[in-house]
């Protein structure tokens, strides 16, 4: 089965991680530094995120005969060279 959202599995999570690092440069001035509920949060609910797709992910995969339990996404096609494709 091809689905298009397996690259946010991983990449959500390195996400919340940046913004929170850039919250924290951001707000460095600060005494109390970022504020500790929004950096919360932000953590929380990329990781959530992700979970969720993951979950979607498992579900799908169930419902389908065990013979075809596989999912896949093309991200890029690397070398297309007429009718031959590596991707």
């Amino acid at each position: 089965m091809n689905v298009d959202y397996l690259w946010l599995i991983p990449i959500l999570p390195l996400l919340g991680a940046a913004l929170n690092g850039l919250l924290t440069l951001l707000t460095a001035h600060r005494e109390d530094g970022p504020p500790k509920a929004l950096s919360g949060w932000l953590g929380v609910a990329t990781v959530a995120a992700s979970f969720a797709l993951t979950w979607r992910g498992f579900l799908q995969l169930r419902g389908l005969p065990e013979a075809e339990r596989a999912l896949t996404q093309t991200l890029y096609h690397w070398i297309p060279v007429g009718s031959f494709d590596l991707s």
